[in-house]
């Protein structure tokens, strides 16, 4: 599982480094409009993706777990549906974008195309990783997002237009798509086929929580920025300088996704087996407690499984906030050139509630695990209703604050509905110690790098300040880890830790 989720990390780390890049560039050469044109077309896709997708590469992985026999099938009826639904949602995108933004349409479409076709090619990455294949997978990614971004800088480094590059770029990734076609056929051994009526029903009985969850939640996620372009006087350069924000908080949420990537079909196997074991109990005493005991079991079983996560995902994610207030500043207008002086407390702003989102990612994948993806969607609909409603009423009003206050809205009701259902099903998640002592310790180092960033000379307080920070955090972090492990050698081992291990 380590392997997997460092390979899938990788992959996502350059997917998210590779469109910082685009940005930086774009930004620095272009200038603050284009920089919008990139935020509000690649917004535009994420929509599109979700549209075109109906959340394939999550159904992908279950239903494999469930029907292995009919693999080639279910992945040919989820490409086929693709096939079909991508030319139209590209033709109904662009009449909307030619009314939005009549001087920019053909540019914005480009980008939005970008990722509804990056995001067909996720339904075969999602057969390499069920199938054991993650390091491919996370390198296919790499590759593919290294190819892209590196042929768009060269175009636009010779001053070539806007609409040439985004070209090249999207052509990249249409050969990409087809790349993970013949990785299926080399690695497994085949290519998707046709799927019966039987199959086609089935995928249609299964695919509705998973579609309307990824739809609502790339609206949530993403419609702000589109919003913000369209109904901001001057709409672009603030659209792009938001999404240069939330690109680089997204950058740092492909840890999560990769994370929980990585250990979603373990669980998948987990529960199904737990739900055969309940079965059989069943069978064997029906008129026993309905293998209570199992679901316990199975249960407990899920909690150990993502306890060493959840502790990962907090002590990663607890230090970002306070990073953010110690550099944003001076980081933030260095990558993405002088347009965006001023916009630097957006990151800041919503860096506050990555450690949340981080947990939430997590959280939501033992749902999907455990049947409960339409509560997941119920949860994605609300936040999607908020940030829509707050936005349209605020955004008009306040400026680009509201989007951020709809964006924080949004964050916290979707994770309280995830922490609320995942405690029901499952029990209580094991948050409470590793989130205790992941604050305490970036308290501390924050306290030292402020003080600090206070006295040090401006042209490097900030450069400073974060070094210090990452030097204290780290060397708390060891102290805690050594801590630890005297502890458990100076006593035996309980069941619980040689469950979770």
């Amino acid at each position: 599982m380590t392997r997997s989720v460092l390979a899938l990390y990788i992959g996502r780390l350059v997917s998210a480094g590779s469109t910082v890049v685009l940005l930086a560039v774009v930004g620095r050469l272009v200038g603050a409009e284009a920089l919008g044109i990139v935020g509000v077309g690649m917004a535009t896709g994420a929509l599109l993706a979700a549209l075109t997708e109906q959340g394939a590469s999550m159904l992908v992985v279950r239903a494999l777990s469930h029907r292995p026999g009919r693999a080639r099938q279910i992945v040919g009826g989820l490409g086929l549906f693709r096939l079909v639904t991508l030319p139209i949602g590209l033709v109904a995108a662009y009449a909307l974008l030619a009314l939005l933004f009549p001087d920019h349409a053909l540019a914005i479409l480009l980008a939005a195309a970008w990722l509804a076709v990056q995001q067909a090619t996720e339904l075969t990455r999602a057969v390499l990783i069920w199938a054991g294949r993650a390091g491919i997978s996370g390198l296919h990614t790499s590759i593919e997002n290294l190819a892209w971004v590196g042929v768009m800088t060269i175009l636009l480094l010779a001053h070539a237009p806007l609409e040439t590059a985004f070209a090249a770029g999207l052509a990249v990734l249409v050969f990409s798509a087809f790349a993970g076609v013949v990785l299926v056929r080399l690695l497994i051994g085949w290519f998707p086929a046709m799927p019966s009526g039987q199959d086609v029903r089935q995928l249609l009985r299964d695919s509705p929580p998973f579609a309307v969850f990824v739809i609502l939640g790339q609206l949530y996620s993403r419609v702000d920025t589109l919003l913000i372009g369209a109904l901001l006087p001057g709409g672009l350069e603030a659209a792009g300088a938001y999404f240069a924000a939330m690109r680089l908080i997204a950058g740092l949420e492909y840890l999560p996704d990769a994370l929980t990537r990585a250990i979603y079909p373990n669980l998948a196997r987990a529960y199904v087996a737990g739900s055969d074991q309940a079965y059989g109990m069943i069978r064997q005493d029906p008129r026993g407690p309905r293998s209570r005991a199992a679901t316990v079991s199975r249960a407990d079983k899920l909690r150990g499984m993502i306890r060493k996560p959840v502790e990962l995902l907090l002590w990663i994610s607890i230090p970002v906030p306070f990073l953010a207030f110690l550099g944003a500043d001076w980081g933030f207008p260095l990558l993405f050139g002088q347009s965006v002086v001023g916009y630097s407390w957006v990151l800041v702003a919503v860096s506050m509630f990555v450690p949340i989102r981080f947990v939430g990612y997590l959280l939501g994948i033992v749902l999907t695990t455990g049947g409960a993806q339409a509560r997941r969607a119920l949860a994605v609909a609300l936040a999607a209703a908020l940030v829509v409603g707050l936005d349209v009423f605020l955004l008009p009003r306040i400026g680009l604050v509201a989007a951020v206050i709809a964006l924080m809205t949004a964050s916290v009701t979707t994770f309280g509905i995830y922490l609320l259902q995942t405690w029901r099903s499952f029990g209580l998640p094991p948050v409470g110690r590793a989130l205790a002592e992941a604050l305490a310790c970036a308290g501390l180092a924050f306290v030292v790098s402020l003080a600090l960033r206070t006295v040090a000379p401006t042209g490097i307080a900030a450069p400073a300040a974060l070094a210090c920070f990452g030097a204290v955090y780290l060397a708390l972090w060891m102290v805690r880890r050594s801590g630890l492990a005297v502890l458990r050698a100076g006593k035996p081992e309980s069941r619980d830790e040689i469950g979770v291990k």
